[in-house]
């Protein structure tokens, strides 16, 4: 039965969930690539709608429900993106009070460039940077939102 088990790699990073709790820990994510040579990547894997609990390993291993997610820092490069990416600064108010700044990296059609567009077709989890510090947070724990204006000039 070995040789059905897909090959996992362990994603180092810091969990907050909407309890408070922080862990420090990995993830698991499968070590393939898609037909166009791309690695499957933790986001994906926080995006994908058909499953709603993820194996974490930290002080203990646990099932953690991807709902239960604040956001997660991640300890690991996860690219920079596409250099066409709109990147708005902004500053991420959460449901528990905190909060986030950075960039928002996101790509969408001409027609709808906005970051209103982004947010409402957004997937589950969205990417902020700073500095060499990434973030993927639970788009349904964001309160507000708000453009750092003096970015924008």
């Amino acid at each position: 039965m070995e040789q059905w088990r897909i090959p996992q790699r362990e994603v180092p990073v810091t969990l907050r969930l909407y309890s408070g709790r922080q862990s420090e820990g990995q993830f698991f994510v499968a070590d393939v690539a898609d037909a166009h040579g791309r690695v499957y990547s933790l986001t994906d894997r926080l995006n994908d709608d058909g499953e709603r609990f993820l194996a974490f390993s930290g002080e203990t291993r646990r099932l953690i429900a991807k709902a239960s997610i604040l956001y997660l820092v991640l300890s690991e490069d996860v690219g920079e993106g596409d250099p066409e990416d709109a990147r708005p600064t902004v500053t991420l108010t959460l449901r528990d009070g905190s909060e986030l700044s950075g960039d928002l990296p996101f790509s969408m059609p001409p027609d709808r460039h906005r970051l209103l567009d982004f947010l409402n077709a957004a997937p589950a989890f969205v990417r902020l940077e700073k500095g060499g510090r990434r973030w993927l947070v639970n788009r349904d724990a964001i309160q507000d939102i708000r453009e750092d204006e003096a970015e924008k000039n």
